[in-house]
This record gives C-alpha cells, structure tokens and sequence, in this order.
C-alpha cells in the first residue's frame, strides 16, 4: 500500500486534503502553487514565506528595490529576506544594523528623527511610519514597534467601536444552533449540512445529490428516504503512481429486457485535470460491461468499445467537469450490482 502523506488544508476549494507535489505545480508559478495541498510537497516549496503584507510574495526572495530603502521598512517583506541585510524571520541583519545606523533613504538617521527603543528584535531605533508595512487595523500591535509609531493613528486612542446586538447562530436542520455536522463518505465532499447551488441541478436525480452533505438541508432532499449508497470504488492519491484521488458511485440501476442492467455510474476526481485518463476496471468482480460512447457526459471513452462490453475502460476528462466534479456513463451488464468485488480505479 501507499505511505501514508501529511494532512494538509488550505481553506481553498477543490484542493488537496494531503501535502502532495502534483504535475501542474510550477516553479514558475510557486507564489501561488505553494499556497496549495497539492504543491506543498514539491522541493521548490521549501523556502515559503507570509508577510501578511497586501501585494507581497509568499516565497522569501531579494528584490532589486529592496537595495534602495532602509533595511529596517524592508526586511518584513518576503520578497527582501533573503538579501544580506535581512535575516529570514523579518527582521535586521548585523550588516542591516551598520547601514541602518548611518543611511536612511540617503538622510541621517539623527536628522528630524525622534530616538525610539520598542525592544522588538529587528525594528528601527527611531519613530517612523513605513508605508505598505504599518496598518491601521492592526494598530494594538503595530503601534507598539518604532517603525509604525511616527503613524498618525498611533497617537490619538482607537475610536470605541459601536455596541451592536449579537445575533443568534444559525439553527441547524434538527432545531440547534450552529451547523450541523455531516460525513457522507464521499469524495471531497462538505463536512456541514448545505445546499450548494449545483444541488438544485434538475438533471440530477435526487438519489444522486441527498447522500451529499453539500446538499442536504436542500428542499428537494426533505422528503427523499431512499439516499445514494456508499461509493463502489475509491482510489487514494499516490496508488499506482496517479495524483488524483478518485471516486465510483452508482447513481441510478435499470433492469432492462432479457437480464441485462443499465448501471448509470458517476466518477468523480478531486481536482478535475482536463486530459487525464481515468481507467476503470470491472475484471475483479468479473463483470464485463457495455458502454455507450455518445452517453458518457463530461469525459470521451479511449478507443472503440466492443459491442459485447469489456472489463476495462478509460475515459478522457473534458474541458470541464459536471456540476458533481466529475463525469458519468451508464453501462449495461447482466449483474444486479457491480460493488463486490470492487472495481479497480487508475489514471
């Protein structure tokens, strides 16, 4: 089996709940992919870096301006901490001391300066404002650092904020307050009782969309009794060497005329990869399975399917996904259910 990888949770939707280093990431692109689950993992993330300062990098770089400013306004930043007169947590170097002491943006530091001691390692020793660093609404901490207490609203007290009624929690679907907690045990799937807009999809069978925690305080799901069963088949990230994580669902079965079974089967990824290959494979539970090419919805069928079904087929994902992440087909096959053995899933 797979090693287990490192949880991981960026707050950003479709991303990886594991640290994992997909194809897609970049390294050109590393201000924005390291941010990411999916990109964590990858060599290039090592030296990620958060400012909390609007516009800056999220990787600790040397700018070419950062050699023209005063060592103590720049250091903060990301994008100037790894020159020689910063050091990596933001603050002043020794050789960012010596030029402090003698330069400020080409002036003295003694003229028209006020001598400041905040006792913060790295901040200036006298009282300035650093545009782009101080911020207002972090005034209690900021207005404690000599960089930020030449700032205007650091000399006059913060204005009391207004005394407004607090509003009760949200009732959840049994009368609480609060969400109410949800696991369907599916894919990516909200960990809160929702209605997201795709749910109201009416090409979307109810039995499909009422299993999800995303969509079941819907209206159309009230009065549903029958829900969607347990995925047929799941695939983790890094099994047979494939970054996606992969789910088979049943959405709807059929019994057709002479013993045959129209399964209309859902697959769903946990970041959709137009042009990825996704196989799916019916040979351990020795069921052998049509396919209609011109009804697979969101995907391509690979190759020509014989008429008399097959144990494996691969689909090519579309442009763009279902409203569900992922893609659906039916097939037909004289079993009732397709779920034991389980059928295997790659990419």
């Amino acid at each position: 089996s797979a090693p287990s990888l490192p949880a991981c949770y960026s707050g950003r939707k479709q991303d990886s709940l594991v640290e994992k280093c997909d194809p897609f990431c970049k390294v050109e692109q590393k201000d924005d992919h390291c941010g990411q689950c999916k990109c964590k993992a990858c060599r290039f993330c090592g030296d990620v870096c958060d400012s909390g300062i609007p516009g800056d990098l999220h990787v600790r770089s040397c700018s070419p301006g950062c050699h023209q400013q005063d060592p103590a306004a720049v250091c903060p930043l990301c994008k100037c901490r790894s020159c020689p007169f910063c050091i990596a947590d933001g603050g002043v170097s020794e050789q960012g001391m010596s030029a402090e002491a003698t330069v400020r943006h080409g002036q003295s530091v003694a003229a028209g300066t006020t001598a400041c001691h905040s006792g913060v390692t790295g901040d200036v020793s006298y009282r300035s404002c650093v545009p782009g660093l101080c911020d207002v609404s972090k005034r209690d901490s900021h207005c404690q650092t000599c960089r930020c207490q030449g700032c205007s609203w650091c000399q006059a007290p913060p204005p009391s904020p207004p005394k407004l009624p607090r509003p009760p929690p949200p009732a959840n679907a049994r009368g609480g307050r609060g969400p109410e907690a949800c696991s369907s045990g599916h894919l990516s799937d909200t960990v809160e009782a929702k209605c997201e807009p795709w749910c109201t999809d009416k090409g979307l069978p109810s039995a499909a969309v009422c299993g999800m925690c995303a969509c079941k305080t819907c209206g159309r799901c009230k009065d549903v009794r029958s829900v969607a069963q347990p995925p047929l088949a799941t695939s983790h990230a890094g099994e047979d060497g494939c970054p996606l994580e992969i789910e088979l669902s049943t959405v709807s079965t059929k019994r057709e005329k002479a013993g045959w079974y129209a399964h209309r089967l859902s697959v769903r990824v946990d970041e959709w990869q137009p042009d990825t290959v996704v196989t799916v494979d019916f040979s351990a539970a020795d069921a052998r399975v049509a396919i209609d090419a011109e009804d697979v919805q969101s995907a391509s069928l690979v190759g020509k399917p014989p008429p008399q079904g097959a144990f494996t087929h691969s689909f090519r994902l579309g442009p763009r996904a279902a409203s569900m992440r992922g893609f659906s087909f039916t097939g037909f096959t004289g079993r009732e259910s397709l779920g034991r053995p389980q059928p295997h899933l790659s990419c």
